[in-house]
């Protein structure tokens, strides 16, 4: 029985030996920094991902602000284009109740107030 003690004893030994041998060996500590170095490249890679896909959101986010910027710019000169209208016939209305007996001829009240609509708009155009 003794026997069988001192054997299972100094087998137990041997593997526990054997497992701080194996701990300390230069295999299981280069797998060990393999496994530190190959999470650090992950969450370094994960950041690259992420960085990447809210660079190409905001892209498209540009993108479509430009279409809208675009668009409104449209209704701005159309409006600008209208106000102009609208001041020049308040301008002529005002010129003709003022000047009953003066009146203007009204086909160059017209082109009058359509070549200052359009000097209106190129100039506006030319500022922006």
């Amino acid at each position: 029985m003794r026997w069988l003690e001192q054997s299972a004893e100094a087998a137990r030994r041997r593997v526990d030996n054997l497992f701080r041998e194996l701990q300390a060996s230069t295999p299981l500590v280069a797998y060990h920094m393999l496994v530190e170095k190959h999470a650090r490249q992950q969450g370094e890679l994960r950041r690259l991902v992420e960085e990447a896909a809210e660079q190409v959101i905001s892209q498209e986010e540009v993108h479509r602000l430009r279409g809208e910027l675009g668009a409104l710019m449209a209704k701005y000169d159309q409006a600008c284009d209208e106000a102009t209208q609208h001041k020049e016939r308040c301008r002529q209305l005002e010129l003709s109740r003022s000047k009953d007996d003066k009146g203007l001829d009204l086909a160059l009240a017209q082109e009058l107030v359509s070549s200052r609509i359009s000097a209106e708009s190129a100039q506006r155009r030319a500022e922006m």
